[in-house]
């Protein structure tokens, strides 16, 4: 799972949709368990994100962003 939103497809090459795919291709033809790449919000951006935790209730505080820096 990878959580890459929309607003970082300009700036990070390695959070675009083709970089999922290709990624995906790889590890399938690298595996024979049946593992997946699966990027739910490439096309939503970090306020839609935002707009769908709030409306099933989700608990943002037991989350971590790699943004924080932090081990």
């Amino acid at each position: 799972m990878i959580a890459s939103h929309a607003g970082d497809h300009p700036l990070y090459p390695d959070c675009r949709p083709e970089f999922d795919g290709a990624m995906c291709a790889a590890i399938k033809l690298g595996t024979t368990t049946g593992v997946n790449l699966l990027a739910p919000f490439a096309h939503l951006s970090k306020a839609e994100i935002a707009a769908t935790g709030r409306a099933l209730n989700f608990d943002f505080t037991a989350t971590w962003s790699c943004y924080k820096g932090l081990e």
